[in-house]
């Protein structure tokens, strides 16, 4: 909306001005995408970046100050400010906002890019530099630091922002908190103020970083998170998470991890029990939380109902575990034609929850519920829900689902744009032959980044400022090639692979999968770009 909003004042600027139409029409599409505010990205050296530096005013600087603070996570702070030396005085210098802003609350360093005259007037300000290009010749080196970079659009201090990138591959997925948040919040409007959340953040958080995510969530007051394997929790603990953590598959050879990280494990059968029985007894370790997993009808992992008296024989007569919660898995709550079965297994669910909790005496929480079911089935809420794909938005269902959002966009930008002529072929085995002069776009994402091969040939096609435009050829493992006809680009204009427009959704029809196989596949090198609104 912001583009659109920029386009639009833009144009009616343009006719004001005198400007003829068909100049507009040739020139709008040269116009670039603003970034949203408040990007926090992650830096080298342990360091933190929020990156605001499309607008600088007391608002803003207030907004971001507070953003600062809010991802502060213990390190030491900084502000990199930048304003136009043009008119600017001691007086009318953001400067002084500054000043009354962080009476308040304390900023570590303050570094300052404008007039020198102007800069060191100020006691706060730790450094100034006259310019970018001044800072690039001489640059201030941090670590463990959390960044906060603000400034006008002109002063180019996103050059400063990148000298401080742990990744600078120009291929983005963005991941917007904001509409994450939103969508949390949607799944909570049909929950009961009692029912808690277990936020799933298995498989590097479906692709959009698992510390990252998990960090925001937790700020969202989420009851419990869950995790594939061990050392994912370890990666959280690790990272300042203190929330409660379940581990679905712990393997015998990650128990100390579970012991040492407080990670609770998933106990699907009486063998994995017994084994972790075991290591408790060895590290003399007693009333250790587990979380027993029961089958209804999954037919995967869990205790089926006949296994239930040998189970609860077990339970009784170990004081090395009590179990914290019991839970099941819905094999098809998103598809509401198959309600006869999910209701099944809603009632064997009850069934043997009723029975385990009689027989050892003491009472447990229950979850049963992924996020289309607690989505389709408030009835099935229990004590807690689990929500991962549907916090990303990408909840497909027989009905449609109003009012989720898209958080992520893969997106990056032209590295070249070249013209070929009549005849002349494109990329590996030629499978591309231009029929007629045209340009081609030329960017830095391959299948080694996630854009799996097969979307090559025409199959997918990327969006360029509102318009689509083939892939072209077959996809090569760091690059592939997109036809634009006799659309011309500048070199680092902004591509979307995928986002609102161009669904993910369309895309794992044409490869076959479903969107959890896509976002999860997206190569660590991509960088994850994390949004606030």
């Amino acid at each position: 909306f912001a583009a659109v909003a920029n386009s639009a004042m833009v144009i009616l600027t343009a006719q004001a001005l005198g400007v003829t139409d068909e100049e507009i029409t040739a020139q709008i599409i040269r116009l670039p995408a603003i970034s949203m505010r408040l990007e926090k990205m992650i830096g080298k050296n342990g360091n933190i970046l929020i990156n605001d530096v499309y607008n600088l005013d007391q608002k803003s600087l207030e907004i971001g100050l507070h953003y600062l603070f809010l991802n502060q996570e213990g390190l030491e702070t900084a502000v990199f400010i930048a304003e136009d030396p043009n008119g600017i005085t001691p007086e009318n210098s953001i400067l002084n906002t500054l000043t009354k802003l962080v009476q308040q609350t304390a900023v570590n360093l303050i570094v300052y890019f404008g007039n020198d005259t102007i800069g060191n007037k100020f006691q706060l300000v730790t450094k100034t530099y006259p310019s970018v290009k001044a800072f690039a010749k001489d640059p201030l080196e941090l670590k463990n630091t959390c960044i906060l970079f603000t400034g006008s659009r002109n002063s180019k201090l996103e050059e400063v922002v990148t000298h401080y990138l742990e990744r600078k591959h120009i291929t983005q997925l963005l991941v917007n908190l904001g509409v994450m948040r939103r969508n949390l919040n949607l799944f909570r409007s049909k929950l009961s103020e009692k029912t808690g959340v277990l936020a799933m953040v298995k498989a590097q958080s479906y692709g959009g970083g698992i510390l990252e995510v998990a960090k925001f969530l937790a700020q969202e007051n989420v009851a419990y998170f869950g995790v594939a394997y061990a050392d994912e929790g370890v990666v959280l603990r690790k990272g300042g998470i203190t929330l409660p953590i379940l581990v679905m598959n712990p393997e015998p050879a990650a128990f100390d991890d579970l012991i040492d990280y407080d990670l609770e494990p998933s106990i699907y059968s009486s063998n994995l029990l017994d084994q972790f029985i075991h290591q408790l007894i060895l590290r003399q370790k007693t009333h250790f939380p587990i979380h027993l997993k029961l089958d209804t009808g999954m037919n995967r992992l869990g205790f089926r109902q006949a296994e239930l008296p040998d189970l609860i024989a077990q339970l009784t007569t170990q004081p090395e575990v009590y179990v914290r919660t019991v839970f099941s898995h819905f094999s098809v709550a998103d598809e509401l034609n198959q309600k006869a079965y999910t209701d099944r297994q809603l009632d064997q669910f009850k069934s043997m929850t009723n029975f385990i909790q009689q027989e050892i005496g003491y009472s447990f929480k229950r979850h049963i519920s992924n996020s289309a079911g607690a989505y389709h089935y408030p009835e099935a809420q229990f004590d807690m829900v689990r929500l991962g794909i549907g916090l990303f938005g990408l909840l497909e269902s027989n009905l449609p689902i109003l009012g989720l959002e898209n958080v992520l966009e893969l997106r990056t930008q032209f590295s070249q744009i070249r013209k070929i002529e009549p005849g002349e072929s494109v990329g590996y085995a030629r499978n591309y032959k231009a029929e007629k002069t045209t340009y081609i776009g030329i960017i830095p994402v391959g299948y080694a980044d996630g854009l799996r091969r097969s979307l090559g040939n025409g199959n997918w096609s990327v969006v360029v400022q509102d318009k689509t435009y083939p892939i072209i050829g077959n996809i090569c493992m760091d690059m592939c090639m997109v036809e634009l006809g006799e659309d011309f680009y500048p070199t680092e204009t902004e591509v979307s692979i995928f986002s609102t427009k161009n669904s993910v959704f369309e895309m794992s029809r044409i490869l076959n999968t479903i969107p959890y196989e896509i976002i999860s596949t997206i190569s660590t090198r991509v960088q994850r770009v994390y949004i606030e609104e």
